[in-house]
């Protein structure tokens, strides 16, 4: 089962995948669209709740739709839950760690759910979230470690 946002709907998915669920396109704003991005983490449970085995690919967990779909998902037990990344851009493969500017921020937007406002996880390390994830796919696997 296949769920993905986009600008337009991709016709060239169907021989691979069982179902597809065109999500839209929730925009890359957290302040915008929270009714409509409820209402898809509520789909995406409902759907999935009676498999077994389930692999979340997301590209990044500071977009606000995967940012909700982690938080949402990492509450679940986590013996059937499998976190995938794959880097659709530069971002990931810069593994930069947040500025203090930055790190504000996401305090701020995570904290923001206490007063009714959308849920944002929180988290720390670099800007992707890289560490969050159990698999990580990617066609320069390499640069993706960070040295010590």
């Amino acid at each position: 089962m296949l769920f993905y946002e986009s600008r337009e709907p991709y016709t060239n998915l169907s021989d691979i995948w069982d179902e597809i669920h065109y999500l839209g396109y929730l925009g890359d704003t957290a302040w915008k669209n929270y009714k409509l991005r409820k209402s898809v983490i509520e789909n995406i449970t409902d759907l999935i709740q009676d498999y077994k085995e389930i692999n979340i690919f997301l590209s990044d967990i500071s977009w606000p739709l995967n940012n909700m779909i982690f938080g949402k998902f990492k509450k679940f037990d986590r013996k059937n839950i499998t976190f995938c990344n794959f880097p659709d851009g530069i971002g990931n493969l810069l593994l930069d760690p947040f500025s203090f500017k930055e790190k504000i921020k996401i305090v701020i937007k995570s904290s923001l759910k206490y007063f009714g406002y959308f849920p944002y996880y929180y988290y720390s390390g670099d800007r992707m979230g890289m560490k969050y994830f159990d698999k990580v796919y990617s066609f320069m696997p390499h640069l993706l470690i960070k040295k010590k």
